[in-house]
């Protein structure tokens, strides 16, 4: 918890990142879903769950979790009993592996 303050002073530069090298693409690996698209995913909603205004300042990336959750297939599985939001790490997790 105490460094929770680091992280978020940060935060914000590193998803400026992530939106600079998305612009206005649909996709993160281009025009077409891919397995990268899945990754960036769960990182923005970690981040997301961890600081919900994060996303605010960023409209493509919004956009991009917006699009990406109403796929049909990842919309039912969020839906059903199947989908754990969290934990997001198991209790051996160390923050900054330490």
């Amino acid at each position: 918890e105490k460094l929770k303050p680091g992280y978020l002073e940060q935060l914000p530069g590193k998803l400026k990142l992530f939106s600079n090298f998305l612009g206005d693409r649909k996709w993160f690996a281009g025009e077409k879903l891919t397995f990268v698209d899945f990754l960036m995913f769960d990182v923005l909603d970690q981040n997301r769950i961890f600081e919900p205004k994060c996303l605010e300042p960023f409209k493509n990336l919004k956009d991009f979790m917006d699009r990406f959750g109403a796929l049909e297939k990842v919309a039912a599985y969020m839906k059903s009993s199947r989908f754990q939001k969290m934990p997001i790490n198991n209790k051996m997790a160390k923050w900054g592996n330490k």
